[in-house]
């Protein structure tokens, strides 16, 4: 079976486009008191989704919106020396963004952080 990964970016999902994360992620605090590494939020662009040190690559399935919010799923090629593959859904409800990896782990209650 043949993939074809064209990426088109539509209204829909430039509505993922930001910096997302909870409190903690958006302000940049450390993970954990005295430690070194600092929480980040998700960096959503047309193309790419970072976090910290780690980003992806993504490549648009599908975008859409309805009463209930906007929803967009992407193929997420992530990392460098070993690249990971990922499902990766994106819904907004009221200004909330949950990100859902491969249906098993679910980053939820995002909110937008201010610039």
């Amino acid at each position: 079976m043949l993939l074809c990964l064209t990426g088109t970016v539509s209204a829909d999902s430039k509505a993922f486009f930001g910096k997302w994360g909870t409190d903690r992620q958006c302000a940049g605090k450390l993970i954990i008191p005295g430690g070194t590494k600092k929480a980040a939020p998700f960096e959503i662009g047309k193309d790419w989704l970072g976090h910290g040190d780690v980003w992806c690559r993504l490549f648009w399935i599908n975008t859409g919106s309805s009463q209930l919010g906007t929803y967009g799923i992407a193929r997420a090629l992530c990392g460098e020396d070993d690249v990971r593959d990922y499902q990766l859904r994106f819904k907004l409800q009221d200004n909330r963004l949950s990100l859902t990896w491969n249906r098993n782990i679910t980053n939820e209650d995002l909110k937008r952080c201010p610039h």
